[in-house]
């Protein structure tokens, strides 16, 4: 799990109007030049909802995504 402290790692989406879910790219202390994601909920205040997020690798957000579409009758 990475811990995001939103007086820190966040930045307040200050157009935000309404719940928005963004995959945003991250850097893992473990692995810097690794490609990571993390999926962030943001509320209507423009700030994350959530304080933490686990990290996703290409073949994760792959998954993900055949798993969804498995999921449409």
């Amino acid at each position: 799990m990475v811990n995001r402290n939103p007086g820190e790692a966040s930045f307040r989406v200050r157009w935000l109007r309404v719940m928005a879910l963004w995959l945003e790219h991250v850097s893992a202390a473990d692995d810097p030049n690794g490609q990571y994601y993390w999926l962030m909920w943001y509320g209507p205040d423009g700030w994350p909802t959530i304080s933490m997020s686990g990290i996703l690798n290409r073949a994760h957000i792959a998954n993900m995504q055949r798993l969804f579409a498995s999921f449409i009758p």
